[in-house]
């Protein structure tokens, strides 16, 4: 899935369950506009690690680090409170009304958790148990995963290889 269409879902996640307001009101910043923001800024966060494509000169880099660990659910927890603390500073830094932490930590979380979700679906999958990034192993044929590795698309995509 694209990282556009996640950002659209966190963003409908965070006006439908969390009461989450317009992210382009009219009247200023207030805590129901940060919900949407936190969660539609959480659901596209795993697709940050294509940023290091930009630092690096190996084309095929892509294939080795995307989907990796910012795509993990044991990673889940570091990046929801990282990104938590990162709003919470800068609200409390713009006079924002903001929620709590633990409440950000925790909408973060499901923003995040709905990336990686909608990703399961999609080939060839994301790496929900990772810690770090695996090197590609050129030898490794198609149908050779890693454990780490949740490739639900894999299943009818597998005739094709």
């Amino acid at each position: 899935m694209d990282t556009i269409t996640h950002g659209i879902a966190g963003a409908l996640i965070g006006k439908a369950v969390f009461r989450g307001e317009d992210m382009f009101a009219s009247h200023p910043i207030n805590r129901g506009r940060i919900i949407t923001w936190s969660l539609m800024l959480g659901a596209i966060f795993p697709d940050s690690d294509v940023i290091r494509d930009i630092f690096s000169h190996d084309k095929l880099l892509v294939i080795t680090w995307h989907r990796s660990i910012t795509h993990s659910l044991i990673m889940l927890p570091l990046w929801a409170l990282l990104l938590a603390a990162i709003t919470r500073a800068f609200a409390s830094r713009r006079k924002w009304e903001a929620p709590s932490f633990v409440a950000l930590g925790a909408i973060y979380a499901v923003g995040i958790l709905s990336h990686i979700l909608l990703d399961l679906g999609d080939f060839p999958g994301a790496a929900i148990a990772r810690l770090g990034v695996r090197p590609s192993r050129k030898s490794e044929g198609p149908g050779r995963w890693d454990v780490a590795d949740f490739p639900a698309g894999a299943i009818s995509h597998r005739q094709n290889w």
